[in-house]
């Protein structure tokens, strides 16, 4: 086998097809996963709202892969508008169906990978329903998704997928209860309005910034925008009186505010999952995996690591761009580099 990616969400995928486009050899080419249903984003968070407009996904795919057979349905949609995440999903995992179809899939989750260093080979271990397969690969692609961060709080949190789906959030909480939000980006604003929907009684929006919502109409490189930036708005005109907005720095009311909490929501951003060891002539050399602006994985022969685990760098070397198009954008870019190493395209 040429190439092993880990993780059949919605970057997989998008390698995947991205690949194909390239012409490489699908036959010689395995992506791992325990279920094959597009990721967390259609596990976690099917029914949070997209921050960019449905042609900025469309245009992407056109772009970056115009031999996908793009459906009716998506054509049809409103190219202004934002959309729930499993409608990208959705997309991405019909374009792909013709592709994957010619790569070997193997349902199992990855429980480790060794390079040898005589044979320049990684040997994955695959750990399936009840059995483990191992298979001989050049190359490695983590595109494994990441979990949200937390803090050491004692204080019962809300897992913020359930956070951000009404419907579920309604089973947590009592109207009489009072709930702190870290973090006003896109997730937390939205968190902010759910609570809202659920008539929790009392709700704490905590932000470390000067004001407490940055939007990209004032030139924010990653500020909230379409629907977060209009909740902010009424948030900010007082249409929600049961939301307070308070800042970090004041820390005498914040601690006062976290006392009486019933519950706590982290809207904080997300850190890459570490679950996979890999080793080099079966000794570890790294509990966590660092990259470059490439997605070379450091320390490491012929790995790469794309998607939400790591994603690319923002012009401005400060932020991190996420999303789908963001996505193609920065594997598309980085493919020669894989292929350089990995195949001999004729």
């Amino acid at each position: 086998m040429d190439l092993c990616i880990i993780g059949a969400g919605v970057s997989g995928l998008i390698l995947i097809l991205l690949l194909a486009e390239r012409g490489v050899p699908l036959n010689n080419l395995c992506i791992v996963d325990p279920y094959f249903d597009g990721g967390d984003l259609i596990r976690k968070w099917p029914y949070v709202i997209s921050n960019t407009p449905w042609s900025t996904t469309l245009n992407s795919i056109k772009t970056y892969c115009p031999s996908a057979k793009i459906p009716k349905w998506a054509q049809d949609l409103p190219l202004d508008k934002p959309t729930p995440v499993y409608i990208i999903v959705k997309l991405i995992r019909e374009c792909a169906k013709p592709v994957l179809e010619k790569v070997r899939r193997i349902h199992g989750s990855v429980t480790s990978a060794n390079w040898s260093t005589p044979k320049s080979l990684w040997t994955v271990s695959i750990k399936k329903e009840q059995t483990t397969e191992t298979i001989e690969v050049k190359g490695l692609c983590l595109l494994y998704g990441a979990n949200p961060k937390e803090l050491d709080i004692s204080i019962p949190s809300i897992p913020l997928d359930i956070a951000l789906d009404v419907n579920k959030l309604q089973k947590y909480i009592e109207p009489t209860d009072k709930v702190i939000v870290f973090g006003t980006r896109h997730s937390g604003v939205h968190v902010l309005k759910n609570l809202v929907d659920c008539s929790a009684n009392s709700i704490i929006g905590l932000y470390k910034d000067v004001k407490p919502f940055l939007f990209a109409r004032d030139g924010e490189y990653d500020g909230i925008k379409i629907d977060a930036a209009t909740i902010a708005d009424e948030i900010l005109a007082n249409k929600y009186p049961s939301i307070k907005m308070l800042s970090i720095s004041n820390l005498s009311t914040m601690l006062r505010e976290t006392r009486s909490a019933d519950w706590v929501v982290y809207a904080i951003g997300f850190e890459p999952r570490h679950t996979i060891p890999l080793l080099i002539d079966e000794a570890k050399i790294n509990t966590k995996f660092e990259y470059d602006k490439t997605g070379k994985i450091l320390d490491y022969p012929s790995t790469w690591g794309f998607g939400f685990a790591y994603p690319s760098q923002a012009p401005d070397e400060i932020h991190w761009d996420v999303g789908v198009s963001s996505f193609l954008e920065h594997i598309h870019r980085q493919l020669p580099s894989i292929l350089s190493i990995i195949y001999v395209i004729q």
